[in-house]
């Protein structure tokens, strides 16, 4: 999934731009959607997966301190402390085509009022052609602004080929010829599918072409 961190927007961008993600909506809803903060700075995007533990990307986290998360559609509201961040054993920041760029916050205090969202375990869901949602608080242009808002897209799951040299059982391909996809500030964010009629935590935004142009 393309996407990288980002800086956090001003008040400008935040309240100015009503587009999304790329080419998506501004999302009211999605409440286990966070964004990852030092100190008071926002940078990127996370999932809340259970009372106490927010998934994100390892790139988040590697050498990065998050102090807390943030709720709501600007990320800053009812802030929770981060107790511990782990990332996948096997994440390689040279190599971020092997995949496992993934981690946890462990919180210091169990959310309540906010439904986790369950991680999917099928490794058929999220395929190409099949229907998706991303959701972040990155960039919505690729000018590199808009940072501090969350927004949505649902769009189909593309076709990995050969020349994007990875591998379909460890990614998940998302963007299309009209622009919709993340971008910087969406690292770490969700890639939502629906299994039975539930949304399920498929993957998590990693990396894509610089400028969100690819």
């Amino acid at each position: 999934l393309p996407g990288c961190m980002g800086a956090f927007g001003d008040t400008k961008d935040v309240d100015s731009d009503d587009n999304a993600v790329i080419n998506g909506v501004v999302d009211q809803g999605d409440p286990a959607v966070v964004m990852l903060r030092s100190g008071r700075s926002g940078f990127c995007t996370g999932t809340l997966v259970s009372p106490t533990v927010v998934m994100t990307a390892a790139h988040c986290v590697d050498g990065i301190s998050v102090t807390s998360v943030g709720f709501g559609v600007n990320g800053q509201s009812t802030p929770v402390n981060v107790a511990q961040q782990v990332f996948h054993p096997d994440w390689d920041p040279d190599d971020l085509g092997a995949g496992n760029d993934i981690a946890v916050l462990v919180l210091a205090n169990a959310v309540s009022g906010v439904t986790p969202i369950p991680v999917a375990t099928d490794l058929g869901l999220a395929r190409a052609g099949q229907t998706v949602r991303i959701v972040g608080f990155g960039n919505n242009q690729t000018a590199g602004t808009g940072f501090g808002t969350k927004r949505q897209a649902t769009l189909q799951a593309a076709t990995i080929a050969r020349r994007d040299g990875v591998s379909e059982e460890a990614f998940i391909k998302v963007g299309n010829a009209q622009g919709t996809q993340t971008c910087n500030g969406d690292s770490g964010g969700p890639v939502f599918a629906s299994s039975g009629g539930v949304e399920q935590v498929a993957g998590v935004t990693s990396f894509g072409f610089v400028g969100c142009v690819g």
